[in-house]
């Protein structure tokens, strides 16, 4: 009534138990609005009798209906107001929760990044967030990358950092290409990168300083832009690039003052502290001086007080003279561990300021050198990194191999010491390549002569009447190397089938074997896999077969790795032992998908140095009366040292492998199982420290790292292996097992037969009698069948912490996994599900957003178990109608019912994005 409706009572529609009042309520409001309202009227007023009551009254009857729902009305907003602000609170206060987690999250990947390097599916998730991230995070990360790249810049210590600050780099230039800060720090990244990339480098400067804006905060320190353009631009060499470099170290005097901005670089170390601009200024001072203001520059630089060599000691100004320009982009590289030095004298007799150490493949690109005078060669670097002498048997030099490859063949024929001397009076070879040459032939020569060289110890002596035979046409060699590189007096052609009658010989060594012939016939080297040697065959025969004879039926089979494979990986070539045992063991201890082989790989070959150390160098005497590695007996640290290529170590493990091997020989020590078991060895460690599982679960090559190392020594030789093995291991041959065959456990069951293409072996697979139910499942029980082809502990990845107790939950997984289930018939090869349902807590822990499907138990990632990940992700994309995540670049799929939808449903298809 009082908004002028008169509501009769009626019962709600949309709850049929509650009554509305209408017009009643209304009264009844007002009413106790009248009593309220009497209780402030006048004492005159509230006397019965009078003849203004029926005003009392209607007044009483005004003020307290409308006051009474006036009253309940700013109540009832109060109430309301204060639900919605503690909702503002709270929507507000997760936000805030949410955003701290993310920036933690990122800012950790951006410092394990710096730090370490990350694999490729977390940098990729880096970039990806990064982009996304808010300017605070994406502020927080350029000024950690930009420290990192600072430090590297300067301190050889972690000059290894600057290649990893590029990705974080180029992830905030393409969230932002309009940031002049970071196309500048990319670019000095560049710069500074091992190899540098200049080119790259220049174009982000350019960016750079066309985005600069006059005035802004950053503009202070923008005049390093122009002098990096100009370091780059004079370490591509280009002498047309000349007028450009001088334009940006005139702009350099603008901002700040070319001999401030010289100085400032040189006090800091920058590159080392070798100053390319001064460099430059000097070999080009002439021309600058005729050039407008040219003079003027070179004068405020004082270029007189610096124009002197720059090594300062007496011997290399003495031989600058004899420097000649070398060919554009000519590079040398250390083929040892070895020395920039000073004076061409030993390295030991030289001060630590006259030697700069230089680690084995190490590259540098020269502007000119010198002959060979005594073993050293003197080189000039580029980009202003000095004057040096090396010692030229421990470089690779371009200028010698061209010189030799220019020499006639029938100087590679004659003896050595004639093609010396042929060579020096070849009146084509100028005065300075002729004494380098006839240096590196005499080098060539004293390598031939030593190269057949054997210690004594080294030597087997072969049983009487040993004869090896051609298996293919072949070379016997004076040197370990491919036939095709030598002179045809340093090897001789061998026709298949021809035998030789052999003294003695030695082991194998990258592919070689050493062998003393008998009637005279010589020593030479020849190709192990060319060859049928008596030697290695015995070794297989005589008991020392790496798989002992109860169970070598069980592993026999196509090899899961081939030997090409398994080479490019270790990088060295591998023995027939070796080889064998490498596949025994990924049989044996069922280290057969994809990942667990990767992982194993990659691991093993970090651990012996790419095969080289099948035995712990050191002596093992250490590990003597070591109780806790069961060393008891004097002798036992020494003879149970490390073997194999993880490294056994200790009487105790040597005797469990022993035992599990049912090879007592294991206990004559360390050198028995580097030779017959380096792998299977391994492989114990790994099965009993439970390593498939962590790989199952899409463990990281730091994950796995921690399990075998303890901490993180060596990950980024890891990383290096692994993303190898990522290379060259992408599927495996069809007869290999699977982990739906390994984790399958049933209680009764048919027996099916996989696709002959796939599975050899027959696979288990459980009759489903009816839809499972909730209630029809034990969920303690891993190895319960939700479906025939997927167990409970498969979804869950076999941990218990995911069990699910909510009816709720349960069903979901059902139900996605009767939809995995679908596309499993359809698909007819084996899936792996690399995450199922996982808890929030999990969840947090792998780095999962907040409302993932995961933790709802209405979603998997998967992959198929053989085969390209990238053409299964297109096939399942075609017939899910539910979400779909694309995750093939990281290994799997997602695919989720969120849209109550699932495969080969119809209608319109859920949500897709890109991980």
């Amino acid at each position: 009534m009082l908004d002028g409706e008169l509501e009769l009572p009626s019962w709600s529609k949309k709850n049929p138990n509650n009554l509305n009042p209408g017009f009643l309520g209304e009264i009844f409001v007002g009413i106790g609005g009248s009593l309220i309202a009497y209780q402030f009227l006048p004492q005159e007023l509230r006397k019965t009798g009078d003849p203004g009551l029926e005003i009392t009254i209607f007044v009483t009857g005004l003020v307290g209906g409308y006051g009474g729902k006036a009253i309940l009305d700013a109540a009832l907003k109060k109430v309301i107001n204060r639900i919605e602000t503690a909702d503002l609170a709270k929507e507000k206060a997760e936000s805030q929760a949410k955003e701290l987690e993310q920036r933690k999250h990122i800012l950790d990947l951006v410092n394990l990044q710096i730090q370490e390097g990350l694999n490729l599916s977390e940098l990729s998730e880096l970039q990806e967030k990064l982009e996304a991230a808010s300017e605070n995070v994406k502020e927080r990360a350029f000024n950690l990358a930009h420290d990192a790249r600072s430090l590297g810049r300067r301190t050889l210590t972690f000059k290894d950092r600057v290649n990893r600050t590029i990705p974080i780099f180029e992830a905030l230039v393409a969230s932002d290409n309009n940031n002049a800060s970071y196309n500048a720090e990319l670019g000095y990244a560049y710069i500074s990168s091992q190899p540098p990339d200049l080119n790259k480098a220049i174009s982000y400067l350019d960016r750079a300083i066309e985005l600069r804006i006059p005035g802004a905060s950053t503009e202070q320190d923008s005049w390093k832009y122009e002098i990096n353009r100009a370091i780059a631009r004079i370490g591509l060499g280009n002498s047309q690039s000349r007028d450009d470099i001088l334009k940006d170290l005139f702009a350099v005097e603008q901002r700040k003052g070319l001999a401030q901005a010289i100085d400032e670089y040189e006090r800091d170390g920058v590159d080392g502290g070798n100053n390319s601009i001064k460099n430059w200024l000097i070999q080009n001072q002439d021309w600058v001086s005729q050039q407008t203001n040219g003079k003027a520059l070179l004068d405020k630089i004082q270029l007189s007080g610096v124009a002197k060599p720059v090594t300062s000691t007496l011997s290399v100004t003495q031989n600058r003279a004899d420097l000649v320009a070398a060919p554009p982009n000519t590079k040398i590289k250390a083929t040892i561990k070895t020395y920039l030095k000073k004076q061409p004298i030993d390295s030991s007799q030289l001060g630590e300021n006259e030697k700069k150490e230089v680690p084995v493949g190490t590259e540098y690109k020269i502007l000119k050198h010198s002959q060979e005078s005594d073993g050293h060669s003197l080189v000039e670097l580029d980009y202003g990194q000095g004057i040096w002498y090396i010692w030229s048997d421990h470089w690779y030099l371009p200028w010698e191999h061209k010189i030799l490859s220019s020499v006639p063949q029938s100087s590679k024929n004659g003896s050595a010491r004639e093609a010396i001397d042929q060579l020096s009076r070849m009146s084509a070879i100028s005065s300075t390549n002729r004494g380098t040459l006839k240096a590196a032939a005499t080098r060539s020569i004293q390598r031939s002569a030593t190269a057949t060289k054997v210690e004594p110890e080294n030597w087997v002596i072969a049983p009487p009447n040993t004869i090896i035979k051609a298996t293919t046409k072949t070379y016997l060699k004076k040197q370990p190397i491919d036939s095709s590189e030598l002179g045809e007096n340093e090897k001789k052609e061998v026709p298949a089938g021809k035998g030789y009658k052999v003294l003695k010989y030695s082991e194998e060594i990258d592919g070689h074997c050493l062998v003393e012939l008998d009637y005279g016939a010589g020593i030479w080297y020849l190709w192990s896999d060319h060859w049928n040697l008596p030697w290695q065959k015995s070794s297989k025969d005589n008991g020392l077969s790496p798989v002992s004879a109860p169970e070598s039926s069980q592993h026999q089979g196509v090899n899961l790795v081939t030997r090409q494979q398994a080479e490019s990986v270790y990088g060295r070539k591998m023995s027939d032992q070796q080889f064998n045992d490498l596949n025994s063991c990924l049989q044996r201890f069922e280290i057969n998908t994809v990942p667990r082989i990767r992982h194993f790989l990659s691991q093993t070959a970090h651990e012996s140095g790419g095969l080289r150390w099948m035995e712990e160098i050191a002596s093992g005497s250490a590990y003597e009366g070591r109780r806790d590695l069961g060393n008891t007996s004097p002798g036992d640290g020494r003879k149970y040292k490390g073997a194999g290529v993880i490294q056994l170590t200790g009487r105790h493990n040597y005797q469990k492998f022993a035992d599990f091997i049912k090879d007592q020989k294991v206990m004559q020590g360390h050198s028995y199982v580097a030779q017959v078991y380096p792998f299977t060895s391994a492989g114990f460690w790994w099965k009993n420290n439970n390593m498939n599982a962590l790989c199952d679960r899409g463990a990281t090559v730091r994950e796995v790292t921690k399990k075998v190392n303890g901490g993180y020594n060596g990950l980024s030789d890891r990383q290096r292996y692994y993303d190898k093995a990522c290379q060259v291991i992408k599927q495996l041959p069809s007869t290999s097992l699977h982990t739906e065959e390994l984790a399958a456990k049933p209680e009764t069951g048919k027996a099916a037969t996989e696709s002959s293409d796939q599975v050899s072996k027959v696979e288990v697979v459980r009759e489903m009698p009816k839809i499972l139910t909730p209630k029809d499942v034990d969920w303690s029980d891993m190895s319960t069948h939700l479906t025939p082809h997927f167990t409970l502990g498969e979804n869950l990845r076999n941990d218990p912490r995911r069990i699910p107790h909510d009816t709720t939950l349960q069903n979901n997984i059902l139900t996605i996994m009767r939809e995995l289930e679908k596309i499993r018939t359809d698909y007819g090869k084996p899936i792996i599900i690399t995450s199922g349902y996982r808890p929030e807590q999990i969840n947090r822990a792998v780095g999962g957003v907040s409302n993932s499907q995961h933790i709802r138990g209405t979603a998997v990632d998967i992959c198929p178990a053989h085969g390209d990940v990238f053409e299964f992700q297109k096939w399942v994309d075609q017939h899910w109608y539910g979400a779909l995540g694309w995750g093939a670049k990281k290994g799997f799929v997602h695919i989720d019912c969120r849209n109550g939808k699932g495969w080969k449903t119809g209608g319109e298809k859920g949500v897709r994005w890109n991980y």
